[in-house]
Order: structure tokens, then sequence, then C-alpha cells
């Protein structure tokens, strides 16, 4: 006898059971679906990353085969200059006011090259500008002031408007990890509540655990190169479970072809699998931000020659060609420096002009 040869109730019930069971199947077959393509989206976005930071680790050696040894004739090229400047500083022609001005401008000098180039000036300082030499004690507590000042001006952006307001902390998935708890009137506290989401988090942990348990077991591999491939797999998926890490379960599961674990989420519940869901596409849109913010390393000056489409040759080269027009500058006010008359004809303009015009 078929459902339809029974009861017009039970026709009606076996209906809505079979009705209910396409329904259920539908769902559970989009599902698996969104999680394929979130697991292809995963990947990819996984593999834009590895990408762009090659790309950009390409750009960097790239800059310092071409650019260093243009930076190298340049710092060369100030040091001289310095050089030669700081030699008039003992000599009787010069006013006294005037020397005091080039004594600071050299100074100055130093300084911009130190943090421009990462070199230590400390031997000419000491030689030819006179400075006393830092003791270990003195650089290390200056080191510390410039840390403490750091931190201080950090917090100015940290801690909003208010002198103790702090931003929310907020977890890998942008969740709250203390939100508010709210009591009924005349509720005393029994002891501290659990945040809002434990109890759900930890059944996904479990969930996820034992599908990825029965997909990646492998004693169930007959093939050895398979079985030890899941062996390595199982482990991973051991300690993640161990550690609680929901978001490593999760990149487990999209690490591994959907025929490895679909056969296992067809059988999970359609809510439990729309949780997988919901928890991937908020990884994918973390792994998204991390993959733009890659060029964010790159340095300001250099922005316009390295993106996410590749370098620019012509920026390239222009890039390059100012460098050696910088050198090629910097070399002719050197010249002009060893000649007494022209730095005679600059030095009253030291106290009215910016000197990085000058020298």
């Amino acid at each position: 006898m078929t459902i339809l040869d029974q009861s017009p109730a039970s026709n009606a019930i076996g209906l809505a059971l079979l009705k209910e069971q396409a329904s259920t199947a539908t769902g559970n077959s989009k599902s698996l679906h969104g999680l394929s393509k979130l697991m292809l989206d995963i990947a990819e976005a996984r593999q834009k990353i590895l990408t762009n930071q090659a790309q950009i680790d390409t750009f960097h050696e790239r800059m310092f085969r071409e650019l260093k040894p243009i930076g190298d004739q340049y710092l060369a090229t100030r040091i001289e200059t310095l050089q030669v400047l700081a030699g008039y500083l003992t000599t009787t022609w010069i006013k006294k006011r005037e020397a005091k001005r080039l004594h600071q401008v050299l100074c100055e000098m130093a300084d911009d090259l130190e943090d421009e180039f990462g070199v230590d000036l400390d031997l000419e300082r000491t030689t030819l500008l006179g400075q006393p030499l830092l003791s270990d004690e003195d650089r290390k507590a200056f080191e510390q002031m410039e840390e403490f000042f750091h931190a201080e001006f950090e917090d100015l952006f940290t801690q909003g408007n208010g002198p103790q307001s702090k931003p929310n902390e907020r977890s890998e998935w942008g969740d709250e990890e203390e939100p508010r708890q709210h009591r009924k009137k005349g509720a005393h506290a029994k002891g501290p509540l659990k945040p809002k989401g434990e109890e759900a988090l930890s059944g996904d942990i479990r969930a996820l655990y034992l599908l990825l348990a029965r997909a990646l077991h492998p004693d169930k591999e007959s093939d050895e190169a398979r079985k030890q491939e899941k062996t390595t797999w199982m482990q991973k998926v051991t300690v993640a479970y161990g550690a609680r890490n929901l978001a490593d379960l999760l990149d487990i599961m999209a690490r591994n072809p959907l025929d490895a674990v679909g056969p296992y989420l067809s059988q999970a519940p359609l809510k439990t699998v729309q949780g997988f869901a919901k928890r991937l596409r908020r990884e994918l849109t973390v792994l998204r931000k991390q993959a733009n913010s890659v060029w964010d390393s790159v340095p300001y000056d250099f922005q316009h020659v390295i993106g996410p489409e590749g370098v620019n040759e012509k920026a390239l080269k222009g890039l390059i060609s100012e460098e050696r027009s910088r050198v090629k500058f910097a070399k002719k006010q050197l010249e002009a420096h060893r000649i007494r008359s022209n730095v005679e004809r600059f030095l009253p303009m030291l106290g009215k002009r910016d000197w990085r015009g000058l020298i």
C-alpha cells in the first residue's frame, strides 16, 4: 500500500513529510554548493595574499639592486659635503654668529642623513662638530623616553574623546568578548555569566570536529599515500580541537576538497551547515582585507610605482632618473662649497632661508 492509498489524513501527513524531506534535501544541496564556492573563494584569497606578498618582495629586491648604488653615491656625497663645510668652522675669516648658525645647520644635516639612511655619524659629530658622544646609559635613557612619548602619542588616537575610554575588544569574528549582561530586576548574580553565544560556539566546535574526524580519519583509507596525508590532517584537527579553535577547524575544512568532507556535510543538519557557511564568509572577509592590506607595507614614495596591477615601469624609470638627478645636484653643490667665495655668499642667508635649499 502506497501513501496515496491511505486515508486522507494519512495522505496529508505523508505528503507533508515528503515535501519536508524534499525541502531539506534542496536546502542541503544549496548550502553545500554555497560552501563549495566559499572554499574556492577562500583558497583564491589565500593565493592572492601570497601572490601580492611575493610581488612586493620581488619589487623590494629590485629596488635594493637598482636604487641602493645610487643612494650610496648620494650619501657619500652628502657626508663629504658635511665634512667640507665643517672645515670652515675653524677658519678665522668666518664670523662668530655665522659659524654658530653653520654649526647648527650641520648638526641638523647629520640628523637628516641618519634618519633617511640609518647611518651612524657619531664620528663626524665628535671630530668635526665637537658634539659629546652619548654614553650607553644616556642612550638607553633617551630610547626609553622616545618609547614613552611614542606610546603616549598612540593613546591619543586609541582612547577616543574620553580620558579613560577604550575601544571595545573584539574577537577574531568581530563579536564582543564581553557583551553586556542583562539581568531581571531583583535577580542576584550567582556567579560569572557566560558570554553570549559561548554555548553555540562550543557546539559548533564539537560538531565541526566530529565531521572532520569522520571525513579525515586515516583508518578508513586503504591507499598508503592517502592514509599518510589524512594522518597529517587529523593531527591538525586534534590540535585545533584541543585548543577550542574554531577558526583553525574551519581553515582545515576550507583547505580540503569538498569531495573529502562533502558526504559528511550532507549528513549534517541544515542549520549546522549554514552556521559553518556564515563563519566561513567572515573568514573570507578577513582574508580579502589582508590581501588588500599587504600593499600598506609599500613606502609612500613607491606607492605610485607598485600596486595590485604590478610594477609601473614608466614610473619606476622616472623614480630612478630623479635619484640620479639628486646625486648629480649633490655633487655639483659639493664642488661649489669647496670654493670660499661661494660659502661667503650663502652664509648670511642661513638664518633667513631653509638651509636645505642652500647646502
